[in-house]
């Protein structure tokens, strides 16, 4: 017989008996330390949870310079709440019996399960944030850009003419600026998938459908804008042509004065002469300036160019 460990009087380790006592006891010991092992052993793959640090894994997640595509981001949510199922289900809420060994699991199915939760949870909240700030930095800020030009006013030809130039390259644009929306949407969806781990605001989703909406609402404003230009550009026009008349009477009247001043030969007359040239000078000047300006808006009325070539010689 043994106590504490050591046999009583009488009895000698030696014995045969003893000694095929303890040779059962180690054999038996080693049988269930592999039985503990192999059950051990079947919870290797969730070491990489074991060592989960949410905080740090979240600030390596938010520091990432790479973009994930809504499907990516999906897929890495839903892996982190898929290992949190096989946590929950695999690892035991209660202490097993493993042979002569009783394993005491405590809460560390939920310990890990709540740490993988909140993983998820802080990877769709760091995209949620990166998805506002792409749209109002990004995307919203190109439709206002579109909607200040549409709105602009409109004084004259030249302003007719860019936002024409405009209007026509308006639709590839605004497909351009489609397509980042329609990856703000998937986003969006993406997000809403996980609605019970993260629920997005009503500002995110009113912005979401006020976002959606913006290429329709700028190819509107365009449409009805370039009605608008054809009104104008009869306007315009009209315009010129009445200008125009005026200012063939200008040339007349330049040309007129310019012959009179062969009238002045008397010395007496130098200093009146000399402020009348100079005064005439810069009408002239003002005239050629004004000739190119109408010559310049035929090109953009597709007009031929009127010949306002007798400016030149009356200047000479």
């Amino acid at each position: 017989m043994m106590g504490n460990g050591r046999l009583f009087k009488g009895f000698n380790d030696a014995d045969v008996w003893v000694l095929e006592r303890r040779s059962r006891v180690r054999k038996s010991i080693m049988a269930h330390e592999e039985w503990l092992e192999e059950y051990i052993s079947s919870f290797r793959d969730l070491e990489d949870v074991l060592a989960i640090d949410v905080e740090a894994e979240l600030e390596a997640y938010g520091r990432g310079e790479e973009v994930l595509t809504a499907e990516e981001v999906k897929r890495v949510v839903s892996e982190k709440l898929r290992r949190r199922e096989e946590v929950l289900v695999r690892i035991p809420g209660r202490s097993v019996r493993c042979g002569m060994f009783k394993i005491e699991f405590g809460d560390i199915a939920r310990d890990l399960a709540a740490r993988l939760f909140e993983v998820a949870e802080g990877i769709l909240r760091i995209e949620a944030e990166r998805l506002e700030e792409r749209m109002n930095s990004e995307v919203l800020p190109k439709f206002e850009r579109f909607k200040e030009r549409l709105e602009c006013k409109i004084p004259d030809i030249e302003t007719v003419s860019e936002i024409s130039e405009f209007l026509t390259h308006l639709p590839v644009e605004v497909g351009k600026v489609q397509k980042e929306i329609e990856e703000c949407v998937e986003m969006y969806e993406a997000l809403e998938t996980f609605g019970t781990v993260y629920e997005l605001d009503e500002n995110a989703l009113h912005e979401r459908w006020k976002m959606y909406g913006r290429p329709r609402e700028i190819m509107s404003l365009a449409t009805k804008l370039s009605e608008k230009l054809v009104v104008y550009r009869e306007k315009f026009l009209k315009k010129q042509m009445s200008g125009q008349e005026a200012f063939e009477k200008v040339i007349e009247s330049l040309e007129e004065e310019v012959a009179a001043f062969s009238a002045h030969d008397e010395l007496s007359e130098v200093e009146k002469v000399s402020a009348l040239l100079e005064d005439l000078q810069g009408r002239l000047e003002n005239a050629v300036s004004e000739a190119k300006v109408f010559n310049s808006r035929e090109t953009l009325f597709n007009r031929d160019a009127t010949d306002y070539s007798k400016l030149g010689k009356i200047c000479r």
